[in-house]
């Protein structure tokens, strides 16, 4: 295989995934073009075409794309090498018979519509299928998130003591960058964000020649990735001392966290948790200042289910894997924003990689 960790068993892993998504399919097969699908049932990295039928994966890849999928075995995924992928799924769905297959609309782009509406079988939609799928973490995944995880913790460690007045967003972003790729990273999960004065207002700021004064608050919001998966996390730094007003501020955000990871368990609905953390918030007539979700699923996607947040009724599981990220912005300038991962337990959250440099002030 492409790919094998120490005491995970690969193929029965990607057999296990595959049976998964077979047990939901309410039709003959499924086809997607998805990245992260193709990686997740394969293992393998590259852009293809993927139709799951029965207990066979095909996949069909271009000149470009098939030497990514060579050392695919047969008996995890059929590759087939083809300039015309969709000729190619065509023969295959007259060689299987299949009369119809499942897609997801969410992830189907026009130009993949147009290619599925020249076969010849009837489509029924199943959005976030692979998404739904993928939720529940099994142990390889955990494996990956958890490194992922701690090289984000390691890497803004370094970095902390050179968070100093006088040094830009841009070199703060370039050194936690760089100790990320340094501990082992193979890239990053988002453009790295660092913010401070009135670039801190924004949630998905990108970091400026603005210079960091004494007294500042800066945001740093960034994600090293393992194998595919990615970590997410979010520290808020105060450079100095802070007046009562920005005390108060950080410290509801710290406890708005802690109150929503201390909620989690197996069998609370998604939405109760985001209430928790948006409960304390109220408490200090903050919660318009809280202008998106508590959280979100990370996996092979830095964004995916569940999404924590006041609309999702998403049940939690064990070994679901999601942020706790609470955080306030106002337009004179200041944003506040504390961001973990955590490992969804039976009875508790695991709080991953997380650098003991943030506490209440």
């Amino acid at each position: 295989m492409q790919w094998s960790h120490k005491g995970i068993d690969v193929d029965n892993l990607l057999k296990d995934r595959r049976e998964r998504f077979l047990h939901l399919l309410d039709s003959d097969a499924y086809i997607s073009t998805s990245d992260e699908t193709v990686r997740y049932l394969t293992g393998a990295v590259g852009a293809a075409v993927l139709l799951l039928v029965n207990e066979n994966i095909y996949l069909a890849a271009n000149s470009l794309s098939y030497p990514a999928f060579k050392s695919v075995d047969e008996d995890i995924a059929v590759v087939i090498k083809t300039n015309k992928p969709f000729d190619t799924i065509n023969r295959i769905i007259e060689e299987e018979k299949i009369k119809s297959i499942s897609y997801q609309p969410e992830i189907t782009n026009c130009s993949l519509m147009k290619q599925m509406n020249l076969l010849p079988v009837s489509f029924k939609t199943h959005p976030y299928l692979s998404e739904t799928i993928r939720m529940v973490k099994d142990d390889y995944e955990i494996k990956q998130l958890k490194h992922a995880a701690i090289i984000n913790r390691n890497a803004i460690m370094a970095t902390y003591k050179s968070i100093k007045p006088g040094i830009s967003e841009k070199e703060i972003a370039g050194e936690l960058e760089y100790q990320m790729r340094k501990l082992g990273s193979d890239g990053l999960s988002f453009p790295t964000i660092v913010a401070t004065k009135k670039n801190a207002y924004n949630p998905h700021a990108f970091p400026s020649a603005t210079k960091v004064e004494q007294n500042d608050v800066v945001l740093i919001d960034f994600g090293a990735m393992v194998n595919g998966y990615h970590a997410d996390q979010t520290y808020t730094f105060i450079i100095g001392k802070a007046d009562s007003r920005t005390k108060l501020l950080y410290n509801t955000v710290f406890l708005a966290q802690y109150d929503a990871i201390e909620s989690i368990r197996e069998g609370i609905a998604a939405y109760e948790i985001d209430e928790f953390a948006r409960k304390r918030l109220r408490k200090e007539g903050l919660e318009k200042q809280f202008i998106h979700g508590t959280g979100h699923g990370v996996g092979l996607a830095v964004h995916e289910l569940p999404w924590i947040s006041p609309s999702s009724k998403q049940v939690i599981k064990p070994n679901m894997v999601f942020t706790i990220e609470p955080g306030v912005y106002f337009d004179n300038g200041l944003g506040i924003r504390h961001e973990v991962t955590v490992l969804a337990h039976d009875y508790d959250a695991e709080v991953l990689g997380f650098a003991p440099i943030v506490e209440v002030v």
